[in-house]
């Protein structure tokens, strides 16, 4: 049925927005969407949205919760209330310092610095202390490494 009679019979059209629209460092567009396996599950027709999106010649990518390994979802879900908060400068500064002597266990740096999670999430945040999220448990044991300001360490999309 065309457009116009299934207008006049009440049909509403519906726009497409995905979650993120990335480009690439190489320039390459890349639109991706996040779904938890249990929607897409109960919304079987969503499939349809992904190929027509890739038959208008998009790249889309669909993430979801079976991406993640519990534990680095539980660390990104404990770093993430802390992103919008503002980083103690100081306190980041001692962790900083501490950790030009090499990686150190999440709470002997603690300890050693006299600062607390909040600051050292801060850190993590900011590029000035690194783990890697998707392969390591954020625990007292976690190691610690000196970063570098970038954060690559939270990049964790396979793109």
């Amino acid at each position: 049925m065309p457009l116009r009679h299934r207008l006049q019979q009440g049909y509403k059209p519906w726009a497409y927005t995905p979650d993120f629209r990335l480009t690439l460092a190489h320039g390459e567009k890349l639109l991706v969407e996040g779904k938890a396996r249990r929607w897409l599950d109960a919304h079987p027709t969503f499939e349809l949205v992904i190929e027509t999106v890739h038959k208008l010649g998009h790249r889309l990518m669909l993430i979801t919760d079976e991406m993640f390994s519990d534990e680095s979802t539980r660390a990104l879900r404990t770093l993430k209330p802390h992103v919008a908060q503002a980083p103690d400068v100081a306190a980041i500064a001692k962790i900083k310092a501490h950790l030009e002597l090499g990686p150190a266990e999440f709470r002997r740096l603690l300890e050693a610095t006299g600062t607390s999670q909040r600051d050292l999430f801060g850190a993590i945040i900011s590029g000035a202390a690194v783990f890697d999220p998707i392969s390591t448990p954020l625990r007292p044991t976690t190691l610690i490494s000196p970063g570098t300001g970038e954060l690559d360490h939270l990049k964790v999309l396979p793109i």
